[in-house]
C-alpha cells in the first residue's frame, strides 16, 4: 500500500496541479537520448498533483503486486500466530537495562565511524581549486560552480526538505554525496568520461548533481520517495526525469554503492550520549536527558552551518562534531555543566576519539562554528536547565516538564528548527532553481 506525505499540515500548495504521465515501468536511459527517453523515464505512480508524487515504494503497483503483497502478508499472519507470546513481547530499550553493553556499543560505533570517515572512498579534497587549476580553455571562470554555487544549493535543497516535512540531516547526506563524487573525479580525472566530469566545469550540470543527490538521499533516508518526475517539474524544465535517473546512476556508480556514511550529527548524537549518560554515575536523572537533549539541538545548528560551507567540506566529520559539542558546553555556562563535569565530558570524548581538543584545528574549526550559535540564546537556554535542575532537587527529584524556557520533551523553546529559507507562502514547486544560476 503506498504511503503518500500528509500535505495538509503544510503552510501552502502549489497553485496548480502537476499532471504526470500514466503508470508505466521505470526505465533508465542514456542522457540527450530524446523526447522518448524522458517520456520511458516518467513517474511510476499516476497522480493528479504533486502530494501523489510521492510514494514509498519505486515499484509501479500493478495487480499482481498487489496479490503477492497480500500472498506475503496472509502468510506472515500465518507465522506470527504459531509464534509464543514471548516472541512478540517488546524488548527494552539496551541502555536501560545494560548500561555497560550500551557504552562499549558506543564505543564501537565512534571507533567504526572515524575508520570509515578516514578510508579513501569518504575522503573529500579541495575539488573547487583542483577544477580552477586543471580547467579547460573552453570553460569560463562564470560557467564553473564554486563555493558560493554550492551554498545556494544546500539552501534550495534545505527549503524542499522543509516543505516536505523531512529531516535536515537529509541534505547533509546529500551533500556528501556530492562533495565526494567531486573529489573522485578530481583525483582521477583522466579515467571518467567528458560527461562524468561535467558537474565539475558546468554550472548546469552541478546543480544537476545537486538535485539528483537529494532524489538519491531521500529515498535512503527517508520513508516516502520522490519521483524523478517531480524532481524534474521543480526544476521548471530545465531537466527530465531521465536526467535525473542519469545522474543517479553515476553518482551511484563513482561512489561505488557507499552511501551510508556518518554525518556530523551522528558523531554529536553517539559522543553526547557516551559523556553524558555513560562517563560517570550520574546519568540516569531527568535533568542529564534535558541536558543531552540541549546540547544536541545546539550541535544541531552547528553542523547545519558546516554543511553549507564549503570550509568545512576537507575537515573529518569528527573533527566538526567534536568542536560543536565543545561550543555547546561552553554556552550552557557552568550552571548547566559544572566544570568538573565538564572535565569527564571531555575526557570522555577524547578518549573515544583520540582527537587532541586542545589542537590548532580544533580551535579553529570552533571559531568558525559559532556563527551557528548566532540567533540562539544559549545562555538563557542554560538559565533554564539550571533553574530546572534546582527545582527537581528541592522537590525530590519531581517532574517540572512544564518550567519556564521548555517545552514538554524538555528542549528550549528558543532552540528548535529554524523557519523555512524561502519566502514565506512559496514552495519548492513554485520557487525556480536557483542555486547555480545567480
Amino acid at each position: 500500500m503506498n504511503t503518500h506525505l500528509n500535505w495538509s499540515s503544510t503552510t501552502s500548495t502549489p497553485q496548480q496541479p502537476m499532471m504526470l504521465a500514466p503508470s508505466s515501468p521505470t526505465v533508465i536511459t542514456p542522457r540527450n537520448s530524446g523526447a522518448a527517453a524522458a517520456a520511458a523515464a516518467a513517474a511510476v505512480h499516476p497522480a493528479s498533483s504533486p502530494p501523489s508524487a510521492m510514494s514509498s515504494s519505486p515499484e509501479a503497483m500493478s495487480p499482481a503486486h498487489d496479490n503477492v503483497c497480500a500472498c506475503s502478508r496472509n502468510q506472515g499472519q500465518r507465522h506470527s500466530a504459531r509464534k509464543s507470546s514471548s516472541y512478540r513481547r517488546p524488548l527494552p530499550a539496551a541502555s536501560a537495562v545494560f548500561p555497560s553493553d550500551r557504552r562499549e556499543s558506543l564505543l564501537d560505533r565512534i571507533a567504526v565511524m572515524r575508520q570509515q570517515e578516514g578510508t579513501v572512498p569518504y575522503k573529500v579534497c579541495d575539488y573547487f581549486a583542483s577544477s580552477d587549476a586543471n580547467a579547460s580553455s573552453t570553460s569560463s571562470p562564470a560557467a564553473t560552480p564554486d563555493a558560493t554555487c554550492r551554498a545556494k544549493m544546500v539552501e534550495w535543497c534545505t527549503q524542499v526538505i522543509d516543505y516536505c516535512e523531512f529531516s535536515r540531516e537529509t541534505v547533509a547526506v546529500a551533500m556528501s554525496y556530492v562533495d565526494r563524487y567531486l573529489s573522485a573525479i578530481a583525483d582521477a580525472r583522466h579515467i571518467f568520461t567528458a560527461e562524468q566530469r561535467a558537474p565539475l566545469h558546468d554550472r548546469k550540470e552541478y546543480q544537476l548533481l545537486c538535485m539528483s543527490a537529494l532524489y538519491t538521499a531521500v529515498k535512503i533516508r527517508e520513508p516516502l520517495e520522490m519521483d524523478a518526475e517531480l524532481v524534474a517539474e521543480l526544476s521548471r524544465g530545465t531537466y527530465a526525469a531521465a536526467d535525473i535517473s542519469w545522474m543517479e546512476q553515476q553518482l551511484l556508480q563513482i561512489l561505488g554503492w557507499r552511501m551510508a556514511g556518518p554525518t556530523g550529527l551522528d558523531f554529536c548524537q553517539h559522543l553526547i550520549e557516551l559523556a553524558l549518560k555513560h562517563g560517570n554515575g550520574n546519568g540516569n536523572g531527568k535533568n542529564t536527558e534535558r541536558i543531552a537533549e540541549t546540547m544536541v539541538d545546539l550541535c544541531r545548528c552547528q553542523t547545519e552551518l558546516a554543511t553549507s560551507d564549503y570550509r568545512f567540506v576537507t575537515l573529518k566529520l569528527s573533527t566538526v562534531a567534536v568542536s560543536a559539542i565543545l561550543n555547546a558546553i561552553e554556552a550552557l555556562g557552568d550552571a548547566v555543566v559544572a566544570p568538573t563535569e565538564r572535565l569527564v565530558v571531555m575526557e570522555t570524548i577524547r578518549r573515544a576519539t583520540r582527537i587532541d581538543l586542545g589542537a590548532r584545528a580544533i580551535r579553529a574549526c570552533r571559531e568558525e562554528l559559532l556563527g551557528g550559535l548566532a540567533g540562539v540564546d544559549a545562555e538563557s537556554t542554560g538559565a533554564a536547565l539550571a533553574e530546572m535542575a534546582a527545582q527537581e532537587a528541592a522537590d525530590g527529584c519531581a517532574s517540572s516538564d512544564s518550567s519556564t524556557g521548555s517545552n514538554g520533551s524538555g528542549r528550549s523553546n528558543k532552540i528548535g528548527r529554524r523557519e523555512s529559507i524561502g519566502p514565506a507562502g512559496e514552495s519548492p514547486v513554485s520557487v525556480a532553481v536557483h542555486g547555480c544560476h545567480a
